[in-house]
């Protein structure tokens, strides 16, 4: 256990293992942030009472957390460089920063009222009901008979109507076969 330890201050050995690491992890990473960016984005139903601006807190939360946890990686590296003298916390530092910047940024921009990310929220929002819409319109082209109520017309189960449902708040309502 230490010796590995004790490779990984190494400069010659890290970047030779960090390498091959990476070439592994990176695309895995990339995927599930896209992932998990759309599916919080597009996919989250919104909440009842705040609506689509609840959205936001898929992009905003992980991003002060991971800038946090980044600056908590410099403060941890800064003192292993001071005490013990290690070259790779100096290079783990320099690593860290430029991450918990960006990272900061976003959480700030994401979580500035009125600004981007109310935006962003609105955006997302009007992209999110017009596929839905569609979708709602094509089901609807009269698959039940005249005068019969379509099954996507049913109210919800906890009796408030939806985005996306027919009298739904934000859509208009949609006509009944």
């Amino acid at each position: 256990m230490w010796t590995f330890i004790h490779k990984l201050g190494s400069p010659p050995w890290f970047f030779a293992f960090s390498g091959t690491l990476v070439r592994w992890l990176l695309p895995v990473t990339v995927t599930l942030l896209l992932a998990g960016a759309v599916w919080g984005l597009l996919v989250a139903p919104p909440d009842f009472r705040q609506g689509n601006s609840y959205r936001i807190i898929y992009i905003h939360v992980p991003a002060a957390v991971v800038a946090l946890a980044g600056y908590y990686v410099m403060a941890f590296a800064g003192a292993v460089s001071l005490i013990w003298r290690i070259k790779m916390a100096d290079v783990t530092m320099r690593a860290a920063a430029p991450v918990g910047a960006v990272l900061t940024a976003i959480a700030l921009v994401t979580g500035a009222d009125g600004f981007i990310g109310s935006h962003l929220v609105e955006l997302l929002s009007r992209c999110r009901r017009a596929s839905s819409a569609s979708r709602r319109m094509a089901r609807l082209r009269c698959s039940a008979p005249s005068g019969a109520r379509s099954p996507s017309a049913a109210p919800s189960r906890s009796g408030v109507s939806r985005p996306g449902e027919p009298g739904g708040f934000g859509m208009l309502a949609s006509p009944r076969c």
